[in-house]
Parts: structure tokens; C-alpha cells; sequence
């Protein structure tokens, strides 16, 4: 095994690591939005609330 198989083997891991990490994004990416499109408006409306209430 020369440094140069042993190169090729890590990148060739790296380079399919990276593709799984983008596809499960990709399939996980439509909960993020509507998870995200879910919490932040509780949590902006729980912020102007304390804020309102303070005053």
C-alpha cells in the first residue's frame, strides 16, 4: 500500500461521508422548515410578550 492508495482511500471516504451528510439533509430538510416555521413565531411572540409585560 503506497501514500497514494492510502490518500485516494480517505478522500473516497470523505467524498461518500459528505454525499450521506447531504442526503439526509436533503430528506431532513422539509422537518427543519416546518419545525422552524413552527417554534420561531412562539418564540418572537413570547419575547414581544415579556417585553409588553415588563413595561
Amino acid at each position: 500500500m503506497s501514500a497514494r492508495d492510502l490518500w485516494n482511500g480517505l478522500w473516497g471516504a470523505a467524498s461518500r461521508f459528505y454525499e450521506w451528510g447531504v442526503s439526509a439533509f436533503g430528506w431532513a430538510s422539509d422537518y427543519i422548515s416546518i419545525g422552524a416555521a413552527v417554534v420561531i413565531p412562539i418564540v418572537v411572540f413570547r419575547y414581544l410578550w415579556r417585553q409588553i409585560r415588563s413595561q
